[in-house]
């Protein structure tokens, strides 16, 4: 999977947010053969798509597993991952992280993201992917914050 920024406008309204994500999931067809659950715009963030995924039957899951099969194997014809997206995503699990919830609480872990999410669960209420998020836009060592459509805010900075 490859992150970047496809369009930029820091004065979009959250309507108008709303409309660009349901016009570049369909441009790239990544409700069929990606990882998009809804055709977007309807706020679904980590917690509303975990409650999604528990209440689908288990042969809608397989279809979908089986369209991103076949999107991860046509975007791996296209362009494997370069060695620098290879090198962060092993960094990620790596490392030493300030990480500091909405309600300001911090922790400082040498865990790595992953290990850090699995422990402290739950106690913070957030997936590894939601910290790998905000830890994605902070490659250069950048504060960064994550805004979920549920308006929490997480920061996650890399301090080694």
């Amino acid at each position: 999977m490859q992150f970047c920024i496809i369009e930029r406008n820091d004065n979009w309204t959250s309507d108008e947010l709303n409309e660009r994500e349901k016009y570049w999931i369909q441009n790239y067809n990544t409700l069929n053969a990606g990882y998009n659950v809804t055709a977007g715009g309807d706020g679904h963030d980590s917690e509303s798509a975990k409650i999604f995924w528990q209440n689908v039957s288990e042969e809608w899951k397989k279809q979908r597993a089986a369209n991103c099969s076949i999107g991860q194997k046509q975007r791996y014809a296209r362009s494997t991952d370069s060695n620098q997206t290879r090198k962060r995503k092993s960094d990620a699990h790596k490392g030493t992280y300030q990480i500091t919830s909405p309600d300001g609480k911090e922790w400082v872990t040498t865990l790595g993201l992953k290990e850090f999410a699995e422990t402290h669960k739950n106690e913070i209420k957030i997936t590894y992917w939601g910290l790998f998020s905000a830890y994605r836009k902070c490659y250069n060592n950048v504060e960064a914050t994550v805004k979920r459509k549920n308006e929490n805010r997480w920061k996650v900075i890399r301090i080694d």
